[in-house]
This record gives C-alpha cells, structure tokens and sequence, in this order.
C-alpha cells in the first residue's frame, strides 16, 4: 500500500469533500447577495440623479479613513468595493488604498518612540 493511500482514509476524503461543497456554497450564496445588494442600491437611480459621483467619493473617504486604522481588513473591504462596483473602480480603489497607506505611514511618522529617548516626531534623514 502506498504512503498517499494510508494517510487519505475515508473520512479526511469526507471532510475534503463536505469543505469543497461549503466553500462552493459561500462562494455562489456571496454572488447571488452580491447581486440583491447593488440591485437595492439602484446604482443607475443615482446617476441619474447625480449622486453617485458624490456618494463614490464618500465611499471611498471612508475606505482611506478605514484602512489607515490599524486592524481592518483593508484588503477585504477593498474587494468587496471591486465586487459591488465592478473593474471601473478598480483604479479609484488603489489610489485610495496608496493614500491610506500614505496617511497611516505619516501619522506613524508623528508618534514618539519613547523607548528611543524621542521626545518629538521621528528624525528626519
């Protein structure tokens, strides 16, 4: 008997199977809520009306402000605007993830190491 077939016994293929039909069922129950939600947002009802401009650039606002806080999925939440909006905020998206980055690495810049004696922001140079 092969090394493969003494470490796959029948209930590690159960198990690999009933994780593959989960992940199957996320992946098309995510798609399917995906859908209802930007279809209740009524993207085209705001162009027309001249609020989608505004409301992206809030949206996205808040997505700098959310990914230069320590401990948020910034990654997640960016994913989840290319999903809601779709490959035409794809560039939108990365400036405003370069600027959040930009902003947490200044704020950074500003806070004292007190275990370096500083007594002000970091030295420049």
């Amino acid at each position: 008997m092969s090394r493969l077939a003494e470490t796959l016994t029948a209930a590690h293929i159960k198990f690999a199977l009933l994780a593959g039909a989960v992940c199957l069922a996320l992946a098309v129950g995510g798609q399917g809520l995906a859908g209802h939600v930007a279809s209740a947002m009524d993207l085209p009802g705001l162009a027309r009306d001249g609020l989608a401009l505004p409301l992206l650039f809030a949206i996205l606002v808040v997505y700098v402000a959310l990914l230069a806080c320590p401990f948020v999925p910034g990654a997640e939440v960016g994913l989840m605007l290319l999903v809601f909006f779709g490959a035409d905020l794809a560039a939108p998206v990365y400036l405003a993830t370069v600027a959040a980055l930009c902003l947490s690495f200044l704020v950074g810049r500003q806070i004292p190491d007190p275990a370096a004696g500083a007594n002000g922001p970091c030295p420049r140079g």
